[in-house]
């Protein structure tokens, strides 16, 4: 049932209030294409860059709202704002693995930046993507 609550409010975001402005748009769609993520492995602190091939992407909608949400290739998520300004707005996601994701989008430039941290395999572990948005 939650699941549907999530997906009207999308649809109703896309098709019926357009007229909302966030630096233009209240919905937006962005891709990631290169990833650097970090790993802790034999007591030293690691990173890869890697170049997607495919560029993940997720959409953004009802970011003019106090309710955004986000959808991905893993569904949609309730998004937490953080905090926002004229120029920024920082939102969180809360994963099932129990750790919260940043999302940072940059308005004017239409920049996402995306910032996990969690325990992987009881280890520490990093991502951070940053995507053009449209």
């Amino acid at each position: 049932m939650e699941q549907h609550k999530y997906t009207v409010l999308l649809l109703v975001t896309l098709f019926l209030m357009p007229s909302f402005s966030f630096a233009g748009n209240s919905i937006l769609t962005c891709k990631f294409e290169d990833i650097s993520t970090f790993y802790y492995d034999n007591g030293k602190v690691k990173a890869e860059l890697d170049k997607e091939k495919n560029a993940n992407q997720v959409i953004f909608a009802g970011l003019d709202t106090e309710t955004p949400v986000m959808k991905g290739n893993m569904g949609e998520t309730p998004l937490g704002i953080l905090k926002k300004d004229s120029d920024v707005i920082w939102l969180a996601e809360m994963t099932d693995l129990g750790s919260i994701n940043v999302w940072t989008i940059f308005k004017k430039q239409k920049i996402v930046i995306q910032a996990k941290q969690y325990s992987m395999f009881g280890k520490p572990f990093g991502l951070m993507a940053m995507g053009k948005c449209k």
